[in-house]
């Protein structure tokens, strides 16, 4: 059997030499086929799936090169299609350049069909090219009754925490009271922060097993610890338990609590609570949160360290009773994670195998091991959607991995964002309480028939060493508990059960459109310090995401602890408050003395600092390396100019979207946030897609947004997968449906997706108009979230991003064959541009709201977006102008300002000044992040300054790729790779220079777009301008050289007019304009 799938596998990879010779004198190869965006894909539920591929020069040297028409042959095994048997479908010579987005058009495909595929082309010269090498795709599970497998799971599994009873018996809240700062009254308080704390002393004598801090605050709250943050939350309905056993010391201990009352009139506020120690023995140490407890409003940097001067501090003051208005009687959660199910199944194969496909999901994540090995590199699959709504799955091609005879299938199985804390909920089990696991691996035998082993009541569990894990909180692992070769055959199943059978879960199951997140590579450990006796922080060099492995041993069940940070305090400990309720603590019970690596399982952090505790040795750094995930996609682009700061910015603005980019473009990937924020997602979208490969990440994505965050009235939500705890409809974030699917199309020349999304956007448009008036609109919750200077809201904004949507939804109704949308949408558009224009744009040139206020994100809406009325161009870009001189040069734009500030600046003729405010060293700028040793893009400017240290805890990511948004003008802009229209099948190359002596002498991009690589390579010295192009087959570019005319401007060693495959086209703007096909060129100016 064995030597049956070798030789198939051995035929498959000997395909294109046998082919090659058919087609010698073509001067195209065929090369990178995919099916919807990926490559061999298993699992595709999409019953026309799209095919695309890209053509390279046989020659190098060669330009011109064009597509003609293609052949597709898709065959149902590999020998078929080597014979050139096309029994799925064979679609003959068709005339078309198309490349991309072929629709499949053979016979109907069924489940889990395996389907053989290659490509030929003819040329410009109409010669056909050699066959592709062969691809090839399996569909998926198409109907639910095909799922012959059963949703299985453990529920039975005990806890090591024997406290967690005695919790339960003193959570109560009953007698305890609502307290506010000294003095205050019932009824409404003002707005803003106050603080209250506690000193409590510990015996020395009596070991803390366990000790919760039981916390309700209106509106939001901070937990500090001797100082450091110990927990949040901002929910005060559902109060829970926050562990802060780790962070008390015999003898005195300081409990601090920042409640921060929102809104921006007086409103009720308070907090209530209390805080239980248990103990080894005796009896409990309860401290209610009373009047016993100081406050104030006003508190210092330290203020929740023992030694802190409280003499100006008042004891609280009871604002309401526990079970009394305005809030009611709370119900205490105190959770219980509990231990990680392993799931098993030992199974014959009797006779020779085919082919072997897996298909695999969870409520909750899972990873999977087929004869005590892993069967991939992906992690947390299936990923994170709204479980109520679908619930995805992967396809594995399993083959290789099976053996004749008895084979065994074991999957582990984590909580994730299904029953883990998720966002900043507060609380978990958001979509559910128990995870469930699902699995259907079909056995094709080369008989023709096949079986099927799914899960059933004959699969065994249990639970092992991971006995507890939360991609928030971390993981606790107890190698003592390992399970020896638990997914192996013959395995030990003594302490084994039959899984609970979940015939309750009605979950629809759904191909994941994307890709998986897998672990992608290894940083190492540089340095090591030891800020504390004991305590030792390792230096990765790098913020990453994922976790870190240690090398470690010590007794049996000997405790070491593993914290993570992004930065590091003064005296060199982790700087964790920013982490606010997330714990990102990894704790391991030893195996014993024998020295080996342990690693945490299903949970993840965003670090650059790993602090390790409880060895009985010195730390190496060699004994912690960083292990970096991220959903796996491929890097596209590339940027190098002659600032190096710069060129490190780049690489900040990859680092930032790897670690955000974790099935879902999350704001942050280590506090108790972590969700898709929408509005992030927009800004970055296209520096997104120059950077990495992400149709297939976003298709996905757009599918949380657009078909599942929206409400009934045609809001869509503010983050995607939609969390209860924000809200929908708000202006830069609910625009993400318009922006998000026509980056799509720009980048990709998707239709499917826009067509998918489409109604969903009309409906987005309908509440628009409803909530808008007279064509204007505001900015609701966020605005210019994070400006530095002019309003964070305003009608100009809103309006303005009103204009946005409009314009963008009349080129999607354009896209999907709606005529007549696109002329109303067109015609919406031009209302509101004559209202934005009427209301804010004045005759002086000045751009002022109903308010009189005005900011520099008003000139870069209105220039980026094209909103400012010819005639005025030259007075609104000197009022533009001042904006920024009254910041001394430096920007001042927030969220929804800033990803148009640079174009604004080039439009409204002043590049220049774009270029400074890019070069710019000093606060706030992109490169001060750079000079103080960034290594991902920050959420704020002044995350960390040197005179001023860290900004608010409560919002101070330091991996947060919004601000990378930069990256988007630095590849279309300086080194000026653009689509000239969708997908690239047309290219722009217009480097935007400055002007002698200033900006840069050099810059090179690179982009590896759907169709081809395209590269841009200028210089500019005392010998002249110079420009390097590369084009890919199949495509045109035009390309802007810097010159006064066509005569200045030569090709190689001719004239550029003279050139081979140059044509001039006009003189514009400073700009010689050239056609060039595909191939490599090099323009110069002397």
């Amino acid at each position: 059997m064995l030597t049956l799938t070798l030789r198939t596998a051995t035929a498959f990879l000997l395909v294109l030499p046998l082919c090659a010779p058919l087609a010698a004198a073509a001067t195209v190869k065929v090369e990178r086929l995919r099916c919807e965006y990926k490559t061999d894909p298993v699992g595709i539920d999409v019953m026309q799936p799209r095919l695309s591929w890209q053509l390279a020069a046989v020659d190098p040297a060669l330009r011109g090169l064009k597509q003609t028409a293609w052949q597709v042959v898709v065959a149902s095994s590999l020998e078929k299609l080597q014979a050139d048997d096309g029994d799925l479908w064979d679609s003959g010579r068709t005339k078309s350049d198309q490349s991309t987005h072929i629709e499949y058009g053979g016979q109907n495909l069924t489940s889990a069909q395996h389907c053989f595929w290659k490509v030929r082309v003819w040329d410009q010269d109409h010669q056909p090219s050699a066959w592709s090498a062969p691809a090839r795709w399996t569909m998926g599970l198409l109907q639910r009754g095909d799922w012959q497998a059963e949703w299985i799971g453990q529920d039975n599994a005990a806890s090591d925490d024997a406290q967690t009873s005695v919790l339960q018996q003193q959570a109560s809240l009953a007698g305890h009271s609502w307290i506010w700062v000294g003095g205050s009254q019932s009824g409404n308080q003002p707005t803003g922060p106050a603080y209250f704390r506690k000193v409590i002393q510990l015996p020395a004598d009596r070991t803390v097993s366990q000790a919760t801090a039981i916390i309700a605050g209106d509106d939001s709250f901070a937990l500090f610890v001797n100082g450091h943050a110990a927990g949040a939350g901002s929910n005060w309905k559902t109060p829970g338990g926050h562990d802060i056993t780790d962070q008390l010391t015999a003898g005195t201990n300081v409990i601090g609590i920042q409640v921060t009352n929102g809104g921006e009139a007086p409103n009720p506020a308070g907090v209530l609570g209390k805080v239980i120690v248990l103990f080894d023995s005796g009896e409990p140490l309860i401290i209610p949160i009373d009047t016993s407890w100081l406050s104030t409003r006003e508190a210092g940097e330290q203020w929740a360290m023992a030694d802190y001067d409280t003499a100006q501090w008042t004891a609280s003051s009871v604002v309401a009773r526990h079970g009394d208005g305005p809030w009611g009687e709370l119900q205490v959660q105190i959770v219980q994670i509990l231990p990680a199910p392993f799931l098993r199944k030992e199974f014959t194969i009797d006779k020779p195998l085919e082919r072997a496909t897996l298909f695999a999901s969870a409520l909750g994540v899972y990873e999977l091991q087929l004869n005590g090995q892993p069967i991939d590199t992906d992690v947390l699959s299936p990923g994170w959607s709204d479980y109520h709504k679908r619930v995805h799955y992967f396809g594995y091609d399993v083959t290789r991995q099976l053996v004749p005879g008895k084979n065994a299938l074991g999957a582990m199985l984590g909580d994730g964002w299904y029953a883990g804390y998720l966002a900043f909920t507060g609380r978990r089990h958001y979509y559910g309480e128990q995870t469930r696991f699902i699995a259907h691996l079909r056995l094709d035998f080369q008989d023709g028939t096949h079986t099927v082993i799914g899960t059933d009541g004959t699969w065994k569990a249990t639970d092992g060493p991971i006995r507890q894990s939360d991609l928030m909180m971390g993981c606790v692992y107890d190698a003592r508990r390992e399970l020896t070769g638990w997914s192996q055959v013959g395995a030990d199943e003594s302490g084994w059960h039959a899984a609970l059978v979940d015939s309750d879960v009605d979950a629809q199951l759904e191909a994941h459109p994307g890709t998986p997140i897998r672990r992608l590579e290894e940083l190492p450990g540089l340095a090591v310090t030891q800020p504390q006796p004991g305590v030792y922080v390792v230096d990765l060099g790098q913020n990453m995401v994922g976790w870190a492995r240690l090398k470690a041993h010590g007794k049996p069940g000997q405790k070491v602890v593993v914290r993570h940070a992004e930065m590091l305090n003064p005296d060199g400990t982790l700087y964790t408050t920013n982490l606010r309720a997330a714990k990102a603590t990894d704790t391991y019970y030893l195996a014993g003395e024998t020295p080996r690596t342990y690693e945490p399982v299903f949970t993840f952090h965003g670090f650059r600092y790993v602090e390790v505790t409880g060895l009985d040795y010195p730390l190496e750094p060699s004994d912690v390396t960083g292990i970096v995930v991220s959903s796996d996609l491929a890097r596209t682009g590339t940027f190098q100019c002659s600032e190096p700061l710069v060129n490190k910015l780049v690489e900040n603005t990859v680092w930032g979207q790897k670690g955000n980019f974790l099935d879902v473009p999350t704001d942050c990937p280590q506090r108790d946030e972590r969700a898709g924020w929408t509005g992030d997602a927009q800004v970055f979208m296209k520096t997104a897609c120059l950077n990495l490969d992400a149709p297939a990440f976003f298709t996905k994505w757009l599918i949380d947004l657009c078909q599942d965050s929206q409400r009934d009235d045609g809001a869509l939500g503010d983050v995607a997968p939609h969390v209860n705890a924000v809200s929908f409809g708000n202006t830069g974030w609910a625009d993400a449906g318009p922006v998000c699917n026509w980056r799509m199309f720009e980048m990709y020349g998707d239709t499917r997706v826009v067509a998918q999304h489409y109604p969903a956007l009309v409906r987005y448009m309908d509440y628009l108009a409803n909530t808008s008036k007279d064509y204007t609109r505001g900015t609701g919750a966020y605005g210019d979230w994070l400006r530095l200077a002019g309003p964070q809201h305003s009608e100009a904004i809103g309006t303005a991003y009103y204009y946005y949507s409009a314009t963008l939804m009349a080129k999607l109704a354009e896209i999907v064959g709606q005529t007549d949308d696109a002329r109303k949408y067109n015609q919406l558009a031009e209302r509101i541009k004559a209202t934005f224009v009427k209301e804010f744009v004045k005759q002086d040139g000045r751009i002022v709201d109903a308010q009189g206020e005005t900011g520099q994100t008003f000139y870069a809406l209105a220039f980026g977006l094209d909103l400012v009325p010819e005639a005025q161009r030259e007075s609104v870009a000197r009022h533009f102008v001042q904006e920024i001189e009254k910041q001394d040069w430096h920007l001042a734009t927030g969220f929804l300002g800033t990803p148009f500030v640079l174009f604004a600046l080039e439009k409204a003729g002043q590049t220049d000044l774009a270029y400074r405010l890019v070069l710019n060293k000093t606060y706030p700028s992109w490169l001060l992040q750079v000079e103080l040793g960034a290594t991902t893009m920050w959420e704020r400017w002044d995350g960390w300054l040197p005179d001023k240290g860290f900004q608010d805890p409560g919002m101070n990511s330091f991996n947060h790729y919004w601000l990378g948004c930069v990256g988007e003008w630095l590849q279309c802009s300086v080194a000026g790779i653009d689509t000239d229209g969708p997908g690239f099948a047309r290219i722009t190359i217009r480097p935007k220079l400055a002007s002698p002596g200033q900006g840069l002498s050099a810059a090179r991009g690179a982009y590896d777009s759907i169709r081809g690589r395209i590269v841009s390579d200028w210089t500019r010295d005392a010998a002249g301008f110079r420009l390097k192009v590369t084009v890919p087959a199949n495509t045109t570019a035009t390309v802007y050289v810097p010159a006064r005319d066509a005569a200045s401007v030569r090709e190689g060693d001719v004239a550029a007019t003279a050139a081979k495959g140059v044509t001039f086209l006009r003189a514009e703007d400073g700009y010689a304009l050239f056609e060039v096909g595909s191939g490599e060129y090099v323009f110069r100016v002397q």
